[in-house]
């Protein structure tokens, strides 16, 4: 079968020079997803790891001041840590991202295909992809904001709590 019966059979295919340039501009998408995902899991990390250091200032309170106000605003920020936990394993918890290389099928798929055609398959994949990964690195963006926002309140919390045991007599 000849390229222009193929084409035929295939009639979604755009303009070649629109194709090269669509699929130039979205060939690396997955890895960039992919180094978003892993930057995303890494700040995760970090406004844990604060969280972490916050909770551990816990420990400048003035024992022998300690009273209700200090108590009940370190029993605050340590909810708040467990609910950080807890959005932590959200976040840092393993995501299945699609990559749209496909080798181990590319050449079953396309093997009696011209180029254009090829090339159409694997813009097709990456867009299908994109919308899945960027569904999944949202929902990590969203629960690194929540999780950053509960930092704030564990930090104001704990130095409340700090203040209020060496400021009350």
């Amino acid at each position: 079968m000849g390229y222009n019966e193929r084409v035929a059979k295939h009639p979604d295919v755009p303009n070649p020079a629109t194709l090269d340039l669509i699929f130039e501009h979205v060939k690396d998408a997955p890895e960039k997803q992919g180094q978003d995902l892993s930057d995303l899991d890494a700040k995760a990390m970090e406004v844990f790891a604060g969280a972490s250091v916050i909770l551990g200032a816990g420990a400048l309170i003035d024992a022998k001041q300690v009273g209700s106000w200090p108590t009940l605003l370190l029993i605050v920020a340590l909810i708040v840590y467990i609910v950080m936990a807890i959005l932590s394993y959200l976040v840092l918890h393993t995501s299945e991202l699609r990559g749209s290389r496909y080798a181990d099928t590319l050449w079953e798929d396309f093997k009696a295909d011209p180029p254009e055609v090829l090339k159409l398959g694997i813009v097709t994949k990456v867009a299908k992809d994109y919308a899945h990964n960027f569904k999944i690195i949202k929902r990590k963006a969203r629960l690194i904001d929540a999780a950053l926002f509960l930092t704030a309140i564990e930090a104001i919390s704990v130095a409340l709590a700090v203040l209020s045991s060496r400021l009350v007599p």
